[in-house]
């Protein structure tokens, strides 16, 4: 009977540890890598965040990205690394070296994937989407594009990917299944960001040189309405309920806000100097946006559109992204070589 039992325990552990191995070689995340089960409704957001840690990381930290599973994605773009950062414990687990600078970082919606733009602006090289496998860390496939990338957006069906185009003035989709360009779209110069409506139909993309946002129709992959906004729109949110955009104008101090149903500007917020990024609470109760030029990060209620807080982070904020539970906030900070980590709910 003993003799038995072990042999039982053998075999368990035995095809386990064949199933780890078959899980990373199909691209598919382990038992430490596969996302949390979805909470019934995010945490209810607070009007005033607070600073739980501060932590370095790479040189010249720029993008970030929270996977479902509860790991941070930060690109360092000055020592071409990415920095992968558990937020159970805001503790760095890993270092991930790339060939070229990354700039900005997306995650799936499985969490399976990251998409990270890369740019060599000293010889023109590594203009590219690197799409690694997060169960494995490790790029799987590298997909040429334009000539400065900027911050990817995967479609809510995770089918696409939505790559401005600073350098080329177009933006680029990438079909997921096949990692490839599978079309190119024109919009003004010079794209920085792309937000989706919740039901994928609709693409705002932050055209920064043209004082612009252009809309994009996801199945005609074409624009269908360019919307006058501040000065030098750098990047723009989409609220849960789809009903509204959020509008960063790094060279006007403020934040619009679009009314997607007329596509106008109803509100101007004037916020800190050069607003950079503007993310929206899991919640859709405030918006938070880094101030380059201030070393903040605001907090906007959006039931009356009025600043509820201004948070100091480290030297010139880049982006600030949420978990998927809302009960943090990310922030990384360029010229510190930090990230700034947020409690942005009560109890969390």
């Amino acid at each position: 009977m003993m003799a038995l039992l072990v042999g039982i325990i053998v075999v368990a552990f035995g095809a386990a540890a064949i199933w780890r191995v078959m899980a990373r070689q199909q691209g598919r995340p382990t038992a430490a890598h596969r996302p949390r089960a979805a909470t019934a409704a995010p945490a209810a957001s607070v009007a005033v965040p607070t600073v739980l840690a501060t932590v370095r990381v790479g040189s010249g930290p720029q993008g970030a990205a929270v996977s479902p599973d509860g790991h941070v994605y930060i690109t360092n773009l000055r020592s071409n690394t990415v920095s992968v950062m558990d937020v159970s414990t805001s503790r760095i687990i890993a270092t991930i070296r790339l060939p070229a600078p990354p700039q900005y970082v997306a995650v799936a919606p499985t969490g399976h994937w990251a998409y990270i733009t890369t740019y060599n602006d000293s010889d023109g090289s590594g203009h590219a989407v690197r799409v690694m496998n997060t169960a494995t860390d490790s790029v799987v496939a590298t997909v040429p594009v334009g000539l400065n990338p900027y911050a990817p957006a995967v479609t809510p069906d995770g089918r696409f990917v939505y790559v401005p185009d600073h350098g080329s003035h177009d933006v680029r989709v990438i079909n997921t299944r096949s990692n490839s360009v599978i079309a190119t779209i024109i919009v003004p110069p010079n794209p920085h960001w792309v937000s989706f409506t919740p039901d994928g139909r609709r693409a705002y993309v932050a055209d920064h040189e043209s004082n612009l946002v252009s809309v994009i129709d996801t199945a005609s992959k074409s624009v269908i309405a360019k919307i006058p906004v501040g000065q030098s729109p750098h990047s723009v949110a989409v609220t849960p309920n789809g009903r509204e955009v959020f509008v960063a104008d790094y060279d006007a101090g403020s934040v619009q806000v679009i009314d997607t149903s007329t596509s106008t500007v109803t509100a101007t917020i004037p916020v800190g100097a050069n607003p950079q990024c503007v993310t929206v609470a899991r919640d859709g109760r405030h918006v938070y946006v880094t101030n380059d030029g201030s070393g903040t990060l605001s907090v906007i209620d959006t039931a009356n559109n009025r600043v509820t807080a201004t948070v100091p982070v480290g030297s010139h904020p880049w982006v600030v992204a949420v978990a998927p539970d809302g009960r943090r906030a990310y922030v990384t900070n360029n010229a510190s070589n930090t990230v700034s980590v947020l409690q942005t709910a009560r109890g969390g």
